[in-house]
């Protein structure tokens, strides 16, 4: 227990009070040093609301009933507040201390009672249950499973870290409980219950969403409950985290976001000079879901979130992702030695979202997004699965097939293998065929494309009888055999590098996803048709080109 004659009582108060710190505006909190009596004799502190009265006070937050009780209990406030010179007049806003009784603990989300407490060097866990919870070792296997199902980051309850907060089962400890933290009802002490801060739904939302994406960051937005912050020489300080939530992050700091209730400057400045890793932020109504997690990001120790950053994967081709905000960890790296990087990605509604294939398919070559619609939070991945479907590819098993389909893409009259009567037996008295690789038709004529040599009677009879030949040799690499065949037929070509870029749905100006690779870009009459290339182009980044773009991309 605390010794000495000087406490710091703190109080967090509805704005409509009109409280002032001196020489500041922050008048939604009070800060004051009593001189009291001896801690041994010392109660908890209590806010006097309008409407108050000591007996209302003792019959409502000391729950007692008789009157002898009542009269004791008065006598008792009189003595831990020589400064109630007329108890009958009571100013709203004053701080008085009320004598200490045990009143219950609200229970959490978890059904039980909750405190806190805050890993210091050479603790354990089963050392923190024994010493702050008074845990029997024939309890200790039951209580830890209850401390796993609070405590959903702790997967190794060997393994704790120095500055970790953890939730604990309520209990009583006996004892000094050095600067643990502890929860204890001080209802009208931090906060008046019936007159809650009031955000607008938007604000409120973005909180929501906020957290939502601080938990890719294995940070956890706690909106509800107290927190206590203890302060050596002081006393400690109660924090409602209705009325200023805050951000714990994995490696034990804290961001305090500031609502309609202020913290005093000189208050946080005590903060920070005990508890260096305490940052504060302030949330308006004004704020959208980007500029709260910036600020939460960049008050933050492990995280900076800055706007833009760009992803780079691929060898032949290229691709650049520059999603719209950069999550990076400025830290200690993750377990792979590397930073924590992640891209975040805002789009106004759901359906302006990548396809889930592409972000399964970054996540693999270790590029991380996260997806948030502002109006409905994460876009969880997988959300949309649909497959991917590869490029059509031109080459078949054989030269002859690439030609071919390449010939019928183009919308050219073309067959394979075709046997062709150079003489009939009516005519000439015998007959005489060969076989034409391809036969195609070009401008009314025929035209034998053939991979081998031709004997020089064979193509004087085709010729006489108004047959065009297009020699091709087997030889020639695939780039050379098509552009051969589109020179043959006036196609224009042009081998280079391209560029496609989708621009941000919500932003026309603003690049989202490039891919810059060699390609042969086919068009006739002015007007594009196909790129053709030479290596496997990525399914998944030619499903989202084809459905945003309409270009078609053919493998060879």
């Amino acid at each position: 227990m605390w010794k000495g004659w000087l406490v710091l009582v703190f109080f967090l108060l509805p704005p409509i009070l009109g409280l002032s710190w001196v020489d500041a505006r922050e008048d939604t909190a009070l800060l004051s040093f009593q001189k009291l009596l001896p801690a041994e004799e010392l109660g908890k502190p209590y806010v006097i609301r309008s409407g108050d009265t000591l007996y209302g006070i003792i019959r409502k937050r000391l729950g007692i009933r008789s009157a002898k009780e009542a009269e004791a209990a008065l006598d008792l406030i009189k003595k831990l507040n020589p400064q109630i010179t007329d108890p009958r007049k009571l100013r709203p806003g004053q701080s008085i201390v009320l004598p200490d009784q045990e009143t219950p603990v609200e229970k959490d989300a978890f059904g039980v009672k909750t405190v806190f407490y805050k890993v210091k060097k050479g603790d354990s866990l089963e050392r923190i249950l024994m010493t702050q919870l008074n845990v029997r070792r024939s309890e200790m296997s039951k209580i830890l499973l209850d401390v796993k199902e609070m405590n959903p980051r702790l997967t190794n309850v060997d393994h704790i870290v120095v500055n970790q907060v953890l939730r604990l089962p309520g209990a009583t400890p006996e004892g000094d409980t050095g600067d643990s933290y502890l929860t204890e009802d001080v209802q009208g002490a931090d906060f008046d219950p019936d007159k809650p801060v009031v955000l607008s739904e938007s604000l409120k939302r973005n909180l929501l969403l906020s957290g939502e994406v601080l938990n890719r960051f294995r940070a956890t937005l706690i909106t509800s409950g107290q927190y206590y912050i203890p302060l050596e020489q002081y006393g400690q300080i109660v924090i409602d985290c209705s009325s200023i939530p805050m951000v714990e992050f994995d490696d034990g700091s804290i961001v305090f976001i500031e609502l309609k209730t202020r913290l005093p400057e000189r208050v946080k400045t005590l903060i920070r000079e005990r508890w260096p890793d305490y940052r504060f932020t302030t949330a308006h109504e004004k704020d959208t879901l980007v500029s709260i997690l910036r600020k939460v990001f960049n008050q933050s120790t492990p995280y900076r979130m800055k706007q833009g950053g760009k992803y780079t994967l691929g060898e032949k081709m290229t691709v650049h992702i520059t999603p719209g905000w950069t999550v990076e960890q400025t830290g200690t790296p993750d377990d792979d030695g590397k930073p924590l990087r992640q891209g975040l990605v805002f789009y106004r509604d759901a359906s302006r979202a990548l396809p889930g294939y592409l972000p399964a398919l970054l996540s693999a070559q270790g590029i991380t997004l996260t997806e948030v619609a502002l109006d409905s939070g994460i876009i969880r991945d997988g959300a949309d699965m649909a497959e991917a479907s590869a490029a059509p590819d031109l080459a078949g098993s054989s030269q002859t097939d690439l030609v071919h389909n390449l010939l019928v893409l183009l919308g050219e009259e073309a067959a394979k293998d075709v046997e062709i009567n150079l003489f009939d037996r009516k005519r000439r008295g015998f007959n005489l065929t060969m076989r034409a690789d391809i036969m195609m038709k070009k401008d009314g004529k025929r035209v034998v494309v053939s991979f081998g040599k031709i004997p020089r009677e064979f193509s004087d009879m085709l010729k006489k009888d108004g047959t065009e030949i297009l020699p091709l040799n087997k030889a020639d690499s695939s780039l050379k055999i098509i552009t051969r065949v589109l020179g043959y037929l006036n196609v224009s070509h042009t081998f280079n590098y391209f560029r496609l870029t989708v621009n941000h749905p919500d932003d026309p100006e603003a690049p989202f996803i490039t891919a810059i690779f060699p390609a042969l870009q086919v068009y006739r009459e002015n007007k594009f048709l196909y790129y053709l290339v030479d290596f496997p182009f990525d399914p998944e980044f030619y499903s989202y080109f084809k459905q945003l773009k309409e270009v078609s991309i053919i493998r060879y």
